[in-house]
């Protein structure tokens, strides 16, 4: 195990602008707001070319978010970085959005309902 922190800011940023900014301060565990603002503040032209450039680059075929370098990723269990990425992502509005809000946010629509109460014959109704 690796005696240097987990690299969540700078890997975070990386996922998202595909820039590596190394100067980033790393706390123990995702700061979405910070890293949100020095997105914001350091990519040059904006959040608005950010957006157009990850647009472009998804029509040119690209990876998006952008492969995390392995030295970025060292300690980063993998459920809590998709949460942060996803997180960091909605609250930009960049990327590929969901069309419908995660169920947690919304109560289920009709076919929703139905896969939930399908339930197998030994489960007894």
């Amino acid at each position: 195990m690796s005696d240097q922190p987990a690299r969540w800011n700078a890997a975070l940023a990386y996922a998202i602008t595909g820039l590596r900014w190394d100067d980033l301060a790393e706390p123990a565990g995702p700061e979405l707001e910070p890293v949100a603002v020095e997105i914001a503040q350091r990519f040059p032209g904006g959040i608005e070319a950010l957006r157009a450039g990850i647009i472009g680059h998804l029509q040119r075929g690209g990876q998006w978010p952008y492969p995390v370098p392995d030295d970025l990723r060292a300690g980063l269990g993998a459920a809590q970085w998709w949460a942060a990425l996803t997180q960091l992502r909605r609250r930009l509005g960049v990327g590929p959005q969901p069309e419908r809000p995660v169920l947690s946010e919304r109560p289920p629509d009709a076919d929703e309902r139905r896969l939930l109460q399908d339930v197998p014959p030994h489960h007894g109704h």
